[in-house]
């Protein structure tokens, strides 16, 4: 599945926003395996929030 995100955004000259790679999957962060609990959606807020402050300041992936 990475595979093929970073193949469309490739192709789309979007920026990707690897989650994965800085959210670990640790139990306190999901209600289930796949959904953000409230903490969860925080520490994905933090980064989204990160990301999107240094838009102007980082060339595209």
């Amino acid at each position: 599945m990475d595979g093929i995100l970073e193949s469309i955004a490739g192709e789309e000259d979007l920026r990707l926003l690897r989650s994965g790679e800085a959210l670990p999957r640790r139990p306190e962060f999901f209600e289930d395996h796949i959904h953000f609990n409230e903490a969860g959606s925080g520490k994905f807020a933090e980064l989204l929030a990160g990301e999107m402050g240094s838009e102007n300041s980082q060339p595209s992936e």
